[in-house]
């Protein structure tokens, strides 16, 4: 007799269950982070796959296993994530990196996977300081090199295991930046949150980008500036200071735009009220896969 196989249920769940975080993140009930545990648990998904050619697609019995499973994967993702911090990691590294006379800077920030909060700096005798947490088999690999009175900095890391397993590390990286010196600055987060705080700092092009997660961005008081931030999936807030003259053009792709009642729009640019005319203003270009794209007005200080 032949036996009659089914159709796998693999696929299905999987969408299904990434339909669920994208509802619960709109709803504002689950936070972007929440990706970044999903992710941790990719391996999960092969053994799902193996599951279901083994028994799922022989009955429906067996389907109804392997979806039970991987569901149940889902609701130990949102557990992991909302409960149970991640392993340790090593100490915390400093770094600094001296001005040495230079007048202005290209930086590039690049902690690939973790948190990031960028802000001001105290200190006038340097360009940045930071608090870096590192994995296990990780080295961090800071650069410089001057271009005549401009100082070339990069600081990212040389990854050696991943840790994407359900209790891989929680890396934590706090930047701090010269507020004083023109700035070029490039911030590259694959997957996690990022808090870029700018408003004290003087930039003269910001380029930002997020894989999968979560980015917070405050752009600077005062300055003329052209910024480009995009991500993949997740949640893009962009903030801009009381008073400065703004405009957001915005690229939304399958996401919920919501920008404050203080900006005017016209077709897929939102202004401030002061925008014509100024002669430093601020231009932003948002682009975003899958997600939501939010444009606030913030406070002043």
């Amino acid at each position: 007799m032949e036996r009659r196989e089914h159709g796998g249920v693999v696929g299905p769940v999987i969408l299904i269950s990434l339909g669920v975080i994208f509802l619960l993140n709109n709803l504002g009930l689950l936070d972007w982070g929440i990706w970044q545990t999903v992710l941790r648990l990719w391996p999960v998904l092969l053994i799902g796959a193996g599951l279901d050619l083994l028994i799922g697609r022989r009955s429906a019995l067996g389907s109804l296993v392997v979806a039970i499973l991987l569901l149940g994967v889902l609701a130990g993702a949102i557990w992991l994530h909302t409960t149970q911090p991640f392993g340790a990691a090593r100490a915390p590294e400093t770094v600094r990196q001296a001005l040495d006379g230079a007048t202005r800077a290209e930086v590039t920030i690049s902690p690939g996977v973790g948190e990031l909060t960028i802000g001001p700096l105290a200190d006038g005798e340097l360009l940045l300081e930071g608090n870096i947490d590192l994995a296990q088999g990780e080295t961090l690999r800071p650069e410089a090199a001057r271009s005549g009175n401009a100082l070339i900095y990069t600081l990212s890391t040389d990854q050696h295991e991943w840790n994407w397993g359900p209790w891989g590390v929680d890396r934590i990286w706090a930047v701090s930046l010269n507020p004083d010196i023109p700035l070029k600055l490039m911030v590259d987060v694959g997957v996690g949150t990022a808090e870029l705080d700018l408003s004290e700092l003087t930039l003269s092009q910001l380029e930002a980008s997020s894989g999968v997660g979560r980015m917070v961005v405050t752009l600077p008081r005062q300055g003329d500036l052209e910024a480009t931030i995009d991500g993949g999936i997740g949640e893009l807030i962009i903030r801009i200071p009381a008073g400065v003259p703004a405009r957001v053009t915005a690229d939304s792709g399958l996401t919920a735009l919501n920008a404050s009642p203080a900006f005017d729009r016209r077709g897929d640019s939102y202004y401030t009220a002061n925008y014509a005319g100024a002669d430093d203003r601020i231009d932003v270009f948002v682009k975003l896969g899958i997600g939501r794209i939010r444009i606030e007005a913030a406070s002043s200080p």
